[in-house]
């Protein structure tokens, strides 16, 4: 091994450093030993730990990200919901789907109970029983005599009072001639939300969005944007399956909404105003 001496004092050097241990002479002055690149170490140094902090910054970027991404509870629950009614409409369990998100939005639920009655047992009545005679189990009929009349949704109002008065009618075993009670809105329910659904895959359907909205009346809903694989054919008057609006109750319980009471004021409206 050479030692080199210090030019200086001719002291042993140190195997390494900048000065000489005996009388500090300055050994990169002096020409006996070269100057490393600057801060080759400091660079080494800082480069280390730049790949931490950005390994740092990047995790917590990461947890930034995935925060900004989750939803608030109101959304995640009401995403849970839909999941739910689509997948219990994939099954045709209508009846399932008005017990567990209809019934708990219990005002509007029993205002859609007392019109049902009001047209199947009282104020329109008569003019049900007119319809029934008039259109005789014939659905040509009945879209005669509900365009004599006039009304906003004709195959709407057609298609519900064919299912309360017609011998083979969707809801003539359950509303026609009998007490309406709570069973009976549920029938109506299930039959209406079959009218929506029953056209649409509701297995590859898609939450697209879930978001706030007023309703009719103001009121703050949660709407959830559904998108199926085919743009489905809606018909007017009925639930649009694209946009499941839901209510917080006063219990807790969140409720899928209704619009105009499922137009069962229209269908009172036209048969109050049937005349012999």
């Amino acid at each position: 091994m050479n030692v080199v001496p210090c030019p200086k004092c001719s002291a042993e050097l140190p195997a390494k450093g900048r000065f000489c241990l005996e009388c500090g002479c300055d050994l990169y002055q002096a020409g006996v030993r070269r100057a490393p690149l600057f801060g080759a170490r400091s660079l080494v140094t800082l480069a280390i730990a730049v790949g931490i902090l950005g390994a740092l910054v990047v995790a917590t970027r990461g947890r930034l990200v995935t925060s900004s991404r989750e939803l608030p509870p109101e959304e995640q629950v009401v995403r849970g919901l839909t999941s739910e009614l689509l997948a219990l409409a994939a099954e045709g369990s209508y009846p399932e789907i008005v017990r567990r998100f209809c019934r708990p939005n219990s005002a509007e639920f029993q205002a859609i109970e007392q019109t049902l009655q009001e047209i199947v047992r009282g104020r329109g009545a008569p003019g049900l029983n007119i319809f029934r005679a008039s259109a005789t189990d014939d659905l040509e009929e009945a879209k005669k005599f509900v365009e004599r009349h006039g009304t906003q949704h004709p195959d709407y109002v057609v298609g519900l009072l064919a299912a309360l008065t017609f011998q083979d009618g969707a809801l003539r075993a359950t509303l026609g001639g009998a007490p309406l009670g709570t069973q009976r809105a549920e029938d109506f329910c299930a039959w209406h939300l079959g009218l929506a659904f029953h056209r649409v895959d509701a297995r590859a359907a898609r939450i697209a969005e879930v978001g706030w909205r007023d309703g009719p009346r103001g009121e703050p809903r949660l709407v959830a944007i559904v998108t199926y694989p085919e743009s489905p054919t809606v018909v007017p008057g009925v639930v649009d399956p694209r946009v499941l609006p839901w209510r917080l109750m006063s219990d807790g319980a969140w409720a899928l909404a209704f619009d105009s009471r499922l137009c069962l004021d229209e269908v009172l409206d036209l048969l109050l105003r049937v005349k012999l």
